[in-house]
């Protein structure tokens, strides 16, 4: 009777460190899942051979934890996109004018050194030096 006892108390111990043996097997493989996730942008979510006990129940959460994170990920670029799009834009709105008013004092000044070589050549014509225009 005692070597039946201990027979069965065997085999549930062996089948104990059987089923710790899968459920370390398959944390590892979890761990490596999610290695992958963190150094590669993919849609893969996290898979687990062990459909009873709590680590399906982990992995679901971790899939709902990962895809909220990718969303956050989506918007913040989207985000960063709009703003930089609105730079964008305002350095055109603000590059607009300012073009203008170079092509403006540009051509005043074109003008102006035009004006100041007739006015030189109008004081040399009348025989007065170019250095006492200023």
């Amino acid at each position: 009777m005692m070597r039946i006892i201990i027979v069965v108390l065997s085999f549930i111990i062996v089948g104990l460190f059987a089923v710790l043996w899968k459920y370390q097997r398959q944390i590892k493989d979890i761990c490596r899942q999610l290695h992958f996730l963190k150094e590669h942008d993919s849609n893969m979510r996290i898979m687990t051979d062990i459909r009873w006990g709590n680590l399906s129940e982990l992995c679901k959460e971790l899939n709902e934890i990962l895809q909220q994170q990718k969303l956050e990920r989506r918007a913040y670029m989207r985000k960063e996109r709009e703003i930089s799009e609105t730079y964008t834009n305002l350095s055109h709105d603000i590059r607009t004018p300012l073009t203008s008013l170079d092509d403006i004092f540009s051509c005043w000044k074109k003008v102006r050194m035009s004006q100041i070589r007739v006015d030189i050549f109008r004081l040399f014509r009348s025989g007065l030096r170019a250095s006492k225009i200023c």
